[in-house]
């Protein structure tokens, strides 16, 4: 990339379930939340990409913090970019 590099994030943010035939705490926590359901990674079936949008109770660095702090999630994470400075 270069010497160096601006973190960015987004609105979107990823969580890993416990059991991704089980979406009882994923789809409770988006209805608290606020925030949108993107879509299921197609390869790492445990995965989930959401989205916070103006309503939700915070960006997305807010609500990846929020969904993994509440302990029901294996995995939480915000949608990072890397921009070159130089």
């Amino acid at each position: 990339m270069g010497n160096l590099c601006i973190n960015s994030y987004g609105s979107n943010f990823y969580v890993k379930v416990v059991d991704e035939n089980n979406l009882t705490d994923l789809n409770q926590m988006i209805a608290q939340t606020s925030t949108e359901l993107v879509g299921q990674n197609q390869f790492m079936e445990k995965w989930f990409e959401l989205r916070a949008t103006k309503e939700s109770n915070g960006d997305g660095l807010a609500m990846a913090n929020f969904f993994y702090e509440s302990g029901l999630f294996e995995h939480s994470e915000p949608g990072i970019s890397k921009y070159p400075e130089e």
